[in-house]
């Protein structure tokens, strides 16, 4: 049975390198890998790595939303601000 992909994301990336530092230096050994995941599910402010999965949003996104079209008379309004050198 092939596994779903979990998404992995931080907003500081800093952040998250001390926290996996600091939870490694604490260590004798390396941790194993569901050791490894549960420092970076803690790194990333949740309590485990099972807890990280619980929250759900993780998955991938979907396909892209198809373009509206644009109004014409937008377009023409919008162009206004433009140098004239971009028309080139």
């Amino acid at each position: 049975m092939p596994r779903d992909p979990i998404p992995f994301a931080t907003r500081d990336v800093s952040a998250l390198a001390k926290s996996l530092r600091a939870q490694w230096a604490s260590r004798a050994s390396p941790p194993s890998h569901v050791e490894m995941l549960n420092m970076l599910a803690r790194a990333a402010g949740h309590r485990n790595f099972q807890h990280f999965r619980a929250r759900g949003d993780h998955r991938p996104p979907g396909p892209p939303e198809p373009a509206a079209e644009a109004d014409p008379s937008a377009v023409l309004r919008a162009a206004r601000h433009l140098p004239t050198t971009c028309w080139r």
